[in-house]
């Protein structure tokens, strides 16, 4: 029966409690609602002709604004839950008050002021009802439920509707007030409830302290079409009700001149009307919505209102009252009630979905309270003039009606059509694109020369990069001034922006300098000599070459290799060679980079050496100089460095310095037999950051080939190039976007049979992981063919929350065409049509069916099916053992070949397991998890055995797969470490000897993954990075206050420009921001594209002295640089840290959504740049030098907060 009924109201698994509260708290609005309205329509027109119901719009105008202003104003203040109790109680007060001076005077002016109010509690009723909805449903949830819900208000009306003729004879009209009150009452008490079981869906959100006023958001509209397009319908959809009420109150006080008759029509009007609101609203709103969208709920009402009001004037145009024409009027008023409860309320609701959560109330709030009125104004005038200036009969007020339908008609396609555009910026696509960062402007010059005067080498350095690229026109007049900077390394910086000019006038001056330059820079300095001096300093630098000192030595032999002519065979060039073929690794290092300085076909021989080098820190410098060098022959060897964990970072850069020449190898390289798997991987991603035709070509053609493990990237390559089907390649992609519906619908049906399995877990894990992968090649293949941006969007929100989930399902709805949709959508809402299946079918189609699943599902299959009770046959098992897949093969060895369970090795799958329960990799796919259990070796230690001894210097992390650890810290209590723990993070991370002493308790197993293979990976999986920001975030977190030492930036350094702008109050530039960021740590080594594009996100916030910043226990949602200035972190009274110029506070808060640790004040008057939480997370996403950045802060933080290096 529970089934039943749901499937009856369209109500899913999980939904109901939440549709029941929101629906008893319509039921509990209605019922006062409709008392105050039945008491005020009788009171008024007992008192006041029907003609002046006008006045009653334009006082409501009036009011209705006060009160959403007060409202506002009180909601920046209050949290959601404190502002909707205050708004009930509030609703309850007021009707009190009123009854209380009803009883009291027998003026007319209470029963007007009573009707009015019965129109600012209507909207404050909808606010309170709508607002909570909007929170507590999705935008696919409100079309499906919010008819539902609204169905409680007609329950109400129906309740209320059939004794409201006895309650009016038995207590009287005027107290049908004191039941409203205790209807307020009720829904306070039935709110305060909803609060607390929802309160992860009501109660919680951010800081609405910094919300716009009233004003505000209506300054918005003007700026935003969609919110324009809402004000506008709702204030036609206030106006068409307005001439509707009109019309028919006009026609009811002819036909029945008593109050108690009106009261008694009334009542049983909204007693038939709520019976057939309630069938339409349980029934057929949300089935209507679904099938035929919001635009078809927003357009329904006014057409079928633009049809009746033709038969009105139809059957009024002789001009006298009759009774056709009064059930005429009566026709229409029900149609536009029960159309606009049952379509139009739904769909207008669902249009503020695709605002934020905080927003969402905000923008109701002032469209019902203060843009409605201005049109209830306009529209109370219009009625005014109408009836009592020119005397217009209800059929007259009839005609004037139909341009205000055409208008709502208009309005109502119109927001329908921008609704998508809503969504895809509510789709805010996760990721940074980068922006162009301009510098060739007088103003942004300006910046740049005054930045030289930084005392941060960075920041000089930064600035004299891009006034060099911007061939600034007094460069030369800048550089001899660069000369004198008292840091060398900014010396060496000035010194190769002359080498880069080659300018002979700078001779004279860096001759003299030579004998005085500091060792740092004297390299430089030869470089610049050399290349300004050419062949005639070759006598000098030939000299120099002799030095004792390596830099010294090494820049005159490449000034003398690259700039001064050398013949072949000069001591020059054999000492390069032979420092390029010593036993040293340093010396090999120091050639590599030489080479790349010297270039041409010189270098290259050397470099191919040093390219295959056993030692990985020479063949890291010399991937980079290969980079600069771009021979032909260094193309393969730099590709086959793809391979090499530590060295694939350095290689992509290296390949994209010359992207066309390094696609014809890199597709070489792929195509090679035997090439491996991830080699072909690492290919494929380079291809998409080529962007030529070459690599756009080979990826289409891959479409069609590709193995499942590579599909994605194939997929996500070509969108970074910029592809898009036409001709032959549309069928491909086609054929591509049918074979990914169908393998996604399986995937959903074998996960929801599996799902209670025993021993399936893991499998059910994987292969809701890749339905995830398969819902994002849809995506994918669908940009190709539809709006790209649109689609890409739809895949990011389907990761998200489930709200952000169902908006972009919604945009898909409304972006794809019905032929795609229909193969599409059931996988990427989860649904399949498929016929159930047993466990065994399932496990055998996984295994043996066609299309043939991934190695990983396979792998897990096997798993499983060792895992079921009835066993297998040996036949069966033997299959498995010899599977070509060797994945297949060592899962099903490991549960069938026998061998004790600690003697063997672990295999993937297990491996896997024990990973899936360590934080850092918690987020990662299983998948990817498969890819990394290879690269940890195993560690077996006895018991009371040392794994890591105090002051060892260990260049790994370890995570305990089976027994117990005892770690022992100095001044600190002994920990035990136990299955699924780590230890070794931050000397893997920042290699450091360890204060720590780890011993086993008894015999243990260990995974040991190397500061190589961490970096790698963290390198390659955002996520992985993601969880050791969260490990880190969580042990600064746990450490204590007491020992705490802030970093402090770069110290006290002399003010530079930014203590300027704190000072008179000028606002930054674009490039300022862009200088004072490339001056924090976290953002030292991001590109200048990106730089622009996350100063783009900041904004200014200025504190003076003493003033503070936030205090602990403050939910903390943004992080804070300091571009000037200087701030205390404290504890209570305590101070314990200083935070200067360039330092970033406040991230640590923004990372773990966690209260702040400490409070923050101003030591003295301050510019800050904040970045808040969501562009934070999202800088991460594609960003690792930020990743790496926060990653360097925190460690550091860590480090100084222990007082000494710790693991």
């Amino acid at each position: 029966m529970k089934r039943l009924l749901r499937g009856l109201l369209d109500v899913e698994e999980g939904e109901g409690k939440a549709v029941a509260l929101c629906f008893l708290q319509a039921v509990f609005l209605g019922l006062p609602r409709l008392f105050t309205l039945t008491a005020g329509a009788a009171l008024f027109l007992a008192r006041y002709p029907a003609a002046d119901v006008p006045w009653v719009y334009i006082a409501a105008s009036l009011v209705l604004p006060a009160s959403g202003l007060l409202h506002l104003w009180a909601g920046r203040r209050l949290s959601f839950v404190r502002m909707q109790l205050l708004t009930l109680l509030v609703l309850a007060a007021v009707p009190l008050a009123l009854f209380l001076v009803l009883r009291s005077s027998t003026a007319a002016w209470p029963a007007f002021a009573l009707f009015v109010w019965c129109g600012v509690e209507l909207h404050f009723t909808n606010i309170v009802l709508w607002s909570s909805a909007n929170r507590t449903f999705t935008v696919r949830q409100g079309k499906r439920l919010f008819g539902l819900i609204g169905a409680g208000e007609i329950v109400a009306a129906i309740a209320g509707g059939s004794v409201l003729p006895l309650l009016t004879r038995l207590l009287g009209t005027t107290e049908l007030l004191l039941l409203s009150v205790l209807g307020f009452v009720l829904t306070f008490l039935g709110f305060a409830v909803s609060a607390r079981v929802l309160r992860g869906r009501i109660a919680h959100g951010p800081d609405r302290r910094g919300a716009p006023s009233g004003w505000g958001e209506l300054g918005a509209v003007g700026r935003e079409r969609f919110l324009l397009l809402i004000f506008l319908t709702y204030a036609l959809v206030l106006s068409a009700g307005f001439f509707v009420n009109n019309v028919f109150y006009f026609q009811v006080a002819e036909t029945f001149p008593r109050a108690a008759d009106v009261a008694v029509f009334l009542g049983r009007f909204t007693a038939v009307a709520s019976v057939l609101g309630l069938v339409l609203r349980s029934l057929l709103s949300g089935r209507f919505l679904l099938r035929f969208g919001l635009m078809g709920g927003l357009v329904a009402t006014p057409a079928a209102l633009l049809l009746a009001a033709l038969v009105v004037l139809h059957v009024g145009r002789s001009g006298l009252p009759s009774p056709a024409l009064f059930w005429a009027v009566v026709a229409m008023r029900l149609l536009e009630r029960l159309l606009t409860g049952a379509l139009g309320q739904p769909a207008y609701y669902s249009l503020y979905q695709p605002l934020s959560r905080e927003r969402r109330v905000r923008v109701q709030t002032a469209a019902e309270t203060i843009a409605a009125p201005i049109a209830g104004g306009l529209t109370g005038a219009v009625l005014l003039l109408l009836t009592k200036g020119l005397g217009v009969s209800a059929v007259g007020l009839t005609a004037a009606f139909l341009p205000v339908l055409l208008g709502w008609l208009g309005a109502a396609v119109s927001v329908g059509r921008a609704f998508p555009g809503a969504l895809t910026t509510a789709l805010r696509r996760r990721g940074v694109t980068g922006a162009d960062l301009t510098v060739n402007d007088p103003a942004s010059l300006e910046i740049l020369e005054r930045g030289l005067s930084s005392p941060r080498p960075a920041e000089v350095l930064y600035c004299l990069r891009l006034l060099e690229e911007a061939e600034h026109p007094r460069l030369p007049d800048l550089l001899r001034r660069v000369l004198a900077h008292p840091d060398p390394a900014v010396r060496a910086g000035a010194y190769g922006a002359v080498e880069r000019s080659g300018d002979a006038g700078w001779v004279p001056l860096l001759s003299a300098r030579l004998a005085s330059e500091e060792a740092a820079a004297r390299g430089a300095l030869l470089r610049a000599l050399g290349a300004s001096g050419r062949e005639s300093v070759r006598p000098l630098l030939e000299e120099a070459s002799g030095a004792k000192d390596p830099a010294t030595r090494l820049g005159a032999l490449v000034a003398l290799a690259r700039h001064a002519g050398v013949p072949d065979g000069h001591p020059a060039l054999l000492e390069l060679d032979r420092l390029a073929r010593s036993a040293d690794g340093a010396e090999r290092a120091a050639a590599a980079g030489a080479l790349g300085e010297v270039g041409g076909a010189r270098a290259a021989s050397g470099l191919a050496l040093l390219l295959v080098d056993a030692d990985l820190a020479v063949r890291r410098t010399a991937v980079r100089s290969a980079g600069h060098v771009r021979q032909p022959e260094l193309w393969p060897l730099l590709v086959a460095c793809l391979e090499v964990p530590g060295l694939r970072a350095e290689a992509v850069r290296a390949l994209l310095e010359s992207p066309e020449a390094a696609s014809r190898a890199l597709v070489s390289a792929y195509q090679a037999p035997g090439s491996s798997p991830s080699l072909r991987r690492a290919v494929v991603q380079v291809l998409g950051r080529v962007h030529d035709a070459t690599a756009t070509r080979f990826l289409v053609g891959e479409l069609a080939f590709a193995e499942r493990q590579l599909l994605s990237d194939v997929l996500w390559s070509l969108r970074q190039c910029g592809f898009r089907a036409a001709g032959p390649d549309r069928r491909i992609v086609e054929n591509g976007l049918r074979e990914e519906a169908r393998r996604g619908s399986l995937l959903v049906a074998a996960r929801r049979d599996l799902a209670d399995t025993p021993g399936a877990e893991l499998l059910v894990a994987a292969l809701g992981q890749e339905l995830v992968r398969t819902q994002r090649r849809i995506c994918l293949f669908l940009s190709f063919l539809l709006d790209p941006e649109a689609m890409l969007r739809v895949a990011s929100g389907l990761g998200l929350s489930a709200a952000q989930r169902d908006l972009a399902l919604e945009l898909f709805e409304t972006r794809v065409d019905r032929a795609h949709a229909r193969s599409a959508l059931p996988v990427l809402a989860e649904r399949s049509e498929e016929a159930p299946l047993s466990a065994p079918e399932h496990l055998e189609r996984l295994l043996s069916g066609r299309p043939r699943a991934g190695s990983w599902i396979r792998a897990c299959a096997v798993d499983a099916l060792a895992a079921r009770p009835e066993g297998l046959p040996e036949g069966r098992r033997r299959e498995l053992l010899e599977d070509d897949d060797l994945l297949v093969r060592e899962t099903a060895a490991a549960r069938w070949a026998g061998g004790g369970e600690g003697e063997r090795r672990l295999s993937v799958v297990d491996r896997v397991r024990v990973l899936r329960g360590v934080s850092i990799f918690r987020e990662i796919d299983d998948e990817i998890l498969a890819e990394l259990a290879p690269r940890l070796s195993e560690v077996r230690v006895g018991a009371r055995e040392e794994v890591w001894g105090e002051g060892d210097f260990r260049r790994a992390m370890y995570v305990v797969s089976e027994g117990s650890l005892r770690l022992e810290a100095p001044g600190e209590p002994a920990s035990l470490l136990r299955p699924g723990q780590t230890f070794g993070e931050l000397s893997a991370l920042e290699p450091e000897a360890a204060p720590e002493r780890v011993t086993a308790t008894e015999p243990s197993r260990l995974l040991r993954l190397s500061d190589v293979d961490l970096h790698d990976v963290a390198s390659t999986w955002i996520e992985v990075v993601r969880g050791i920001v969260a490990v880190l975030c969580q042990r600064v977190r746990a450490a204590p206050v007491a020992r705490a030492t802030r970093p402090a930036g770069e110290g006290p350094a002399p003010a530079a420009a930014p203590s300027a702008w704190a000072a008179n109050g000028e606002a930054l530039s674009p490039l300022d921001r862009v200088l004072v960021l490339k001056t924090a740590e976290i953002f030292a080594e991001v590109p200048d594209d990106v730089l622009a594009d996350v100063a783009g996100r900041t904004r200014e916030v200025r504190v003076r002295r003493g003033e503070v910043l936030f205090r602990k226990g403050d939910p903390g949602t943004t992080t804070y640089v300091v571009a000037a200035g200087r701030l205390r972190v404290h504890v209570g009274d305590r101070v314990v840290a200083e935070v200067a110029e360039r330092a970033v506070v406040g991230e640590l808060a923004a990372l773990s959504s966690e209260p702040r640790t400490a409070s923050v004040s101003a030591a003295e008057d301050s510019l800050l740049l904040t970045l808040d939480q969501e562009s934070l997370f999202d800088l991460m996403q594609d960003q690792h030098e930020i990743a790496r950045g926060i990653i360097r802060v925190l460690v550091g933080r860590l480090r100084a907060i222990q007082g000494g290096p710790r693991a």
